[in-house]
């Protein structure tokens, strides 16, 4: 099982567009934020550190999306190998089929806690440079566990998804509707409390949503004191 895990880690990172597609969301949300949604969050509020405050939610909000959608990736190369018959090699050798499932869902775990913790850490970095306190040490490692925690829910709930794909389009349409619509879904594009509450019983319902509660609390309470304006911004 870790022998297939680290050959699909090796396929994933050797395939750069794979990689950059499976950011997608994330380079969705940065260019929205930067182009005309960094302004709308700002408008109207009045507190203190205000620009921390964004920052630390769009930071909260990347981490987030990238658990998901990098895990997204990793379970190309599965849906590849079901498409190109590898999958029946594997299924014909002596290799028991759990450890064969648990070789996609460890790699897509790795992919998605490796590329979460490195937008962790670019996104404290970022948050230093604009004024922003050290996260303490507990903090970090807290942070860290919650990203592995998210991770494994992504990997579980993706591959469940991916089980029912026989073919690479299927795939890549899933794959463009997910790192599109997943800002809504973790309520980083638009206020919660702005939409129609059906909409927001089913947001809610998204397990990342409450992760990045999570992300935004440790983010920022080591700033200010202000981090419940951003639960009433969004509950």
């Amino acid at each position: 099982m870790i022998n297939l895990a680290i050959r699909n880690c090796k396929i994933y990172f050797r395939q750069k567009s794979t990689v950059f597609f499976s950011l997608m969301g994330v380079f969705i949300i940065i260019l929205l934020y930067a182009v005309f949604l960094g302004d709308q969050f700002k408008n109207g509020l009045d507190v203190k550190d205000v620009d921390v405050l964004m920052y630390s939610w769009v930071i909260a909000g990347i981490v987030a999306v990238t658990s998901i959608t990098t895990t997204m990736g990793a379970f190309e190369l599965f849906v590849e190998d079901r498409a190109h018959k590898v999958i029946n090699d594997f299924n014909s050798s002596p290799i028991a089929h759990y450890k064969l499932v648990g070789g996609y869902i460890l790699c897509a775990f790795i992919v998605g806690s490796l590329m979460s913790s490195v937008a962790f850490f670019v996104g404290e970095l970022f948050l230093l440079s604009q004024g922003a306190t050290l996260l303490s040490l507990i903090t970090i490692m807290q942070i860290l566990f919650i990203i592995l925690l998210s991770s494994l829910m992504s990997s579980t709930i993706v591959f469940f998804i991916v089980s029912f794909f026989n073919n690479l389009s299927a795939m890549s349409t899933a794959s463009t509707i997910l790192g599109t619509l997943i800002g809504f879904l973790t309520g980083v594009y638009l206020p919660i409390g702005s939409l129609p509450e059906y909409v927001q019983f089913i947001i809610k319902s998204f397990p990342l949503l409450t992760l990045q509660y999570s992300y935004v609390s440790f983010f920022y309470k080591n700033h200010s004191k202000q981090v419940s304006t951003i639960y009433l911004m969004n509950i």
